[in-house]
């Protein structure tokens, strides 16, 4: 319903911190990432996650898609007799009169659409806007098939303390072939990076979203190897190291065991990491246990794909 561009794309050269890097080096092209969906509904809180999206949309030098998901079920409330509007924290309620969830929602959409105008012109990303209308898991699916990378709160709306909405977006991404990033409380810095490495394809494309990301001289990034084996250990951080140039960033190297999440858990909390970035076919993670870490982590963690 509400389509924009913006006009320039924004110049990385003085950045510090990335010239210190030499074959790993990405820029967003490298990395496959040409255009970013961030993915809303009425359980998400907007503008820390606008925030973040156009940060990272401007990092990467991608285009950033939003998508507004109008959920048919709540129009299904107006004119029920038994549907009720709650207002927090008073506990006042009153009937959903006909027309007025979809003025509601239209006025929410039209200020969703212009915090992201506003923040992307900011940073001087292209951008676009898309209001629709269906079930969200399968229009999350519909529109993740045209982006790189998918965005999404893996934390609602708050209705009060200690209560809040799930999110329906996040519920959705679970379910995505494309990478995703699960926002905890949106924008926030990103000093410390925290990546898990493998050697393989995947988390060798991790590692290099986290040199790209740890561009400032504030970064620290720290590399986590999921081993029991010393010598594999030594040869991966042998590997990594071998690629940097002399003057590399700061780079912290831990190993846990590969068995379990928890682990993983504690060396990002004890290292207070701002981002988790690794392969959504990391070993450490089954079906169950990957919610568990994203849902137990007070960072966002970025699922590569």
């Amino acid at each position: 319903e509400h389509d924009s561009q913006g006009y320039a794309m924004i110049d990385f050269d003085d950045i510090d911190g990335l010239d210190d890097l030499d074959t790993l080096e990405p820029s967003g092209d490298d990395l496959g990432v040409e255009r970013i969906l961030i993915a809303l509904d009425t359980s998400s809180e907007h503008l820390d996650a606008l925030e973040a999206a156009a940060d990272l949309a401007a990092l990467l030098e991608a285009e950033l898609a939003g998508l507004f998901v109008e959920d048919p079920e709540l129009m299904r409330l107006e004119g029920l007799a038994q549907s009720r509007k709650i207002t927090f924290p008073y506990g006042a309620s009153q009937a959903i009169d006909e027309g007025s969830m979809k003025r509601e929602l239209q006025v929410l959409a039209r200020r969703t659409h212009d915090m992201l105008a506003q923040a992307s012109d900011q940073r001087q990303v292209p951008w676009s806007f898309q209001v629709t209308q269906g079930p969200v898991e399968r229009e999350v699916q519909s529109a993740a098939e045209h982006a790189d990378l998918v965005i999404v709160e893996s934390k609602g709306r708050a209705i009060r303390a200690n209560l809040r909405m799930e999110s329906s977006t996040f519920r959705a991404a679970q379910t995505l072939e494309s990478s995703v990033l699960f926002l905890k409380e949106g924008a926030r810095p990103t000093r410390s990076i925290v990546v898990v490495y493998n050697d393989t394809p995947e988390s060798q494309g991790a590692l290099e979203m986290g040199l790209q990301l740890a561009g400032g001289p504030m970064s620290l990034l720290s590399i986590v190897f999921p081993t029991d084996d010393e010598d594999e250990y030594l040869a991966w951080r042998e590997e990594i190291e071998s690629r940097l140039t002399s003057e590399p960033l700061p780079i912290h190297y831990r190993r846990i065991s590969p068995h379990s999440i928890d682990g993983l858990e504690r060396t990002v909390d004890n290292i207070e990491g701002d981002i988790l970035i690794q392969s959504a076919h990391n070993p450490l993670l089954t079906h169950n246990s990957a919610r568990k870490l994203i849902e137990t982590l007070d960072c966002p963690v970025f699922m590569l794909r």
